[in-house]
């Protein structure tokens, strides 16, 4: 049973993470539920000593040791669990968050970011907390089955009427469970299309803040994604409660068979009738047990197979770098990219579009500007320069020697980026102490001593406008020290007057530091500053 409502969902999760977890739910759930198991048996061996006028002082004590059984196997199996299951949880979103930061960019063409935070926050809670759920359905299960034993030892024709009923009423619910279960999985995909509703709402707030019937258009759809979402939820779980209408019903039905019908098929009944009916009592309250618990097992099934489809896609799509047997250089004289080419074809948004073969050369110490229109490959041309991209055909050579592919950390650390769509960390990751303590000099070169600071090896505060957080990330990328520095249409959010001022004082001081610096710019009349302009056109190299 319970290999059939986990298959490829909840149990494969815990499985592939930690058998053992697995094995520590069943044995002290199992053991949980044969104590109840027993108590139910002291319970009727008890009364029936009370009605024949004997005193039960044996039992009274066994039962005394069974309750105390239980209460101690269900606090250890709780709180093992809990600590088992938050340690796997934990260190799934920790896979999860490696297998990100180790995959190139073409990540995000069959992973969307919303798909990703939806495993991570929303799919992890809910299984992890369906561990309790999980243990107290093991323990009913297990309580249902000694209790079938001990209904059979009373009464071979009870028990087989309560097993005949108990498949009817599971099969009934199994089979209408499952048009909710997979009214259940489509809510759980438009959910995720809701946070990306939520998430456009973050990133264009502006935009709609601006135009009223914008953003009344976009909060209809917002709207429409959440109403859906929640009217399929709201269809499959309160068509599953209703089914347990139906199958508690059936129980009783069962007692009263027992009660009604049982003694007329069987002429001992009589004698045991007390005991099948304060048995099957305790059995319809388990059932009820396993019941009400399939809804939240049902959705951790469906949040597992989502984690478990986004860790199958994040491996899929990345291909581990080989190892760091490059040591380069203190001083990198030449950096080539020899008949390199980048092909989008499984991507619609440029299909067609075609990168290369290009070959350029990058010699320390001096200044190149990448020109060219939109689209024309500029951007494609620095991934893949970044080792972002793996390039299609052709290689990368760093002083003469060949750059395995996909590049690993030690290439790429050979590069300080601010990127035209980048982000601004508060703190200053990675950066040396000796290095934190020059931040305040940059600071004043780029103009900022009076807007910001850094405190703590953080700054006081990044808000901004986008031009001085810009500021801000190339100070970073100068802290860094690396050969070379590559800018992404860095003043393009700068006034006219510091624009001039990068130009003309910050690009010679990057170059002076023996830094080479590559930026793509549309600033044609600051092109004499490099010492070689490329241009890109249509993914050519003019």
């Amino acid at each position: 049973m319970i290999d059939k409502f986990f298959k490829n969902g909840l149990l494969d999760l815990i499985l592939t993470e930690s058998r053992l977890e697995l094995r520590r739910i069943v044995f002290f759930s199992g053991l949980a539920g044969l104590s109840g198991a027993f108590i139910i048996v002291l319970v009727n061996q008890g009364a029936g000593m009370v009605a024949e006028n004997e005193s039960p002082v044996l039992e009274f004590f066994a039962f005394l040791l069974c309750v105390a059984f239980y209460s101690f196997f269900t606090k250890t199996i709780n709180r093992e669990n809990v600590i088992s299951i938050q340690g796997m949880m934990y260190r799934f979103r920790l896979n999860i968050i490696n297998l990100v930061l180790k995959s190139d960019l073409n990540l995000f063409n069959s992973v969307t970011k919303s798909e990703i935070l939806a495993a991570i926050s929303r799919d992890a809670q809910i299984v992890s907390q369906s561990v309790v759920i999980l243990v107290s359905l093991i323990q009913s299960c297990t309580m249902l089955f000694f209790s079938l034993i001990y209904l059979a030892i009373l009464s071979p024709v009870a028990c087989a009427m309560t097993v005949i009923m108990g498949a009817i009423a599971f099969m009934f619910f199994t089979k209408n469970a499952k048009v909710a279960h997979a009214e259940l999985r489509k809510s759980f995909e438009e959910e995720n299309i809701t946070f990306e509703y939520f998430g456009n709402l973050l990133n264009g707030f502006q935009e709609l803040k601006m135009s009223s019937t914008k953003s009344r258009s976009f909060i209809e759809d917002l709207i429409f994604s959440a109403k859906k979402s929640r009217g399929l939820r709201e269809h499959s779980l309160i068509s599953i409660s209703n089914h347990f209408v139906y199958v508690q019903i059936i129980f009783y039905l069962v007692v009263g068979m027992l009660v009604f019908v049982v003694p007329v098929l069987s002429s001992d009944f009589s004698s045991v009738v007390v005991k099948v009916a304060t048995t099957s009592l305790f059995m319809v309250g388990s059932f009820q047990g396993v019941i009400q618990s399939l809804p939240s097992i049902s959705q951790a099934d469906i949040s597992a197979r989502q984690l478990l489809r986004l860790r199958s896609k994040l491996e899929d799509t990345w291909v581990p770098p080989p190892a760091a047997t490059t040591n380069f250089a203190n001083q990198i004289q030449n950096l080539t990219l020899e008949n390199i080419a980048y092909h989008y074809a499984d991507q619609e948004a440029f299909k067609g579009f075609n990168f290369g073969p290009a070959n350029i050369s990058f010699d320390a110490g001096k200044v190149y500007f990448i020109r060219g229109k939109n689209g024309s490959g500029k951007t494609t041309l620095v991934r893949v320069l970044l080792g972002l991209y793996e390039p299609s055909e052709g290689r990368i050579l760093v002083d003469g020697i060949p750059i395995p592919q996909p590049t690993n950390a030690s290439y790429r650390d050979l590069f300080s980026v601010v990127f035209s769509d980048f982000y601004l960390f508060k703190k200053l990751y990675g950066l040396v102490q000796a290095k934190i303590d020059q931040a305040q000099e940059l600071i004043v070169m780029l103009r900022l001593e009076d807007k910001v600071s850094v405190l703590n090896a953080e700054f006081d505060t990044v808000s901004l406008s986008t031009g001085q957080r810009k500021r801000l990330a190339l100070m970073v990328a100068l802290l860094e020290d690396r050969p070379f520095v590559v800018l992404d249409e860095w003043a393009a959010d700068q006034d006219p007057e510091f624009r001039k001022y990068f130009y003309e004082k910050l690009i010679p001081y990057i170059k002076g530091l023996g830094k080479t610096v590559i930026a793509i710019t549309h600033d044609d009349k600051y092109y004499d500053v490099a010492d070689e302009v490329i241009t890109v056109q249509q993914g050519k190299l003019i």
